[in-house]
């Protein structure tokens, strides 16, 4: 089953990698002439072409919002045969204790249809006398519905942690689920996002807890302060994306 999965994950990065297609600051243009006819969104998929965006099927352009540097995750995914390769800086302060994360790389690969994508991510951490790799990110990305009127563009990410960093490891697989929602207030300008999180997390080597979060944005950058005792007093972060 793993040679079957290899073979297609390199498959699909094989014709991925042809040379990066476009890099904005807030966002990412696929300059194919000719629009996709193949469904979108998992509903589109399931229901019909009913559920695609108005005026999808006349537009030759695919605009797509990277993940980073925003909390919330962007609520579309690459496409069909594109990957995106991002990046990042994240500074955290609690008390005096400053955390730092960095590259905070993510490889998104668009696998088996518009709608589906496969991530896969490594992060270093500097935090006081803790340092080292993190454990490996996994997940996937399923956009289940496009922007209709007030209802938003909506995607869904099963992820997990697997147990494999150097000197920052929870020793145990941390499972989790991210639901992404966005808004276009002014087309091709202007867009909000929305996101609930539900993920385990460490808090010693043997305990963990369910934390819920949530992140609203509207521009293009990360930053934020604590609301709790338990919550950072302070974060901000960068980040960057390349799509091929």
């Amino acid at each position: 089953m793993w040679r079957r999965i290899a073979v297609v994950l390199a498959l699909t990065l094989a014709g991925s990698f042809g040379g990066p297609r476009a890099l904005h600051a807030g966002s990412l243009v696929d300059d194919v002439s000719a629009p996709s006819t193949r469904p979108r969104t998992l509903f589109e998929s399931i229901l019909g072409s009913a559920w695609r965006r108005e005026g999808e099927e006349s537009s030759g352009e695919r605009h797509l919002d990277p993940d980073r540097p925003h909390f919330p995750e962007a609520s579309t995914t690459v496409g069909l045969g594109h990957a995106v390769l991002e990046g990042g800086y994240t500074y955290m302060q609690r008390g005096s204790s400053v955390t730092q994360t960095y590259p905070e790389a993510l490889l998104r690969v668009g696998m088996f249809a518009e709608w589906f994508e496969f991530r896969i991510g490594q992060s270093f951490i500097d935090r006081d006398r803790e340092s080292g790799r993190q454990d490996l990110y996994l997940g996937v990305k399923v956009q289940l519905i496009d922007q209709k009127d007030f209802v938003p563009q909506i995607a869904i990410i099963p992820q997990l942690t697997v147990p494999t960093g150097g000197g920052a490891t929870a020793g145990r697989v941390l499972p989790g689920v991210n639901i992404d929602c966005g808004w276009e207030v002014v087309k091709d300008f202007f867009n909000v996002e929305l996101l609930i999180a539900t993920n385990r997390v460490a808090d010693t080597s043997r305990e963990s807890h369910v934390e819920v979060a949530t992140g609203l944005t509207g521009v293009d950058v990360r930053a934020g302060v604590g609301l709790n005792r338990d919550a950072n007093d302070f974060l901000a972060g960068t980040g960057f994306a390349v799509r091929y």
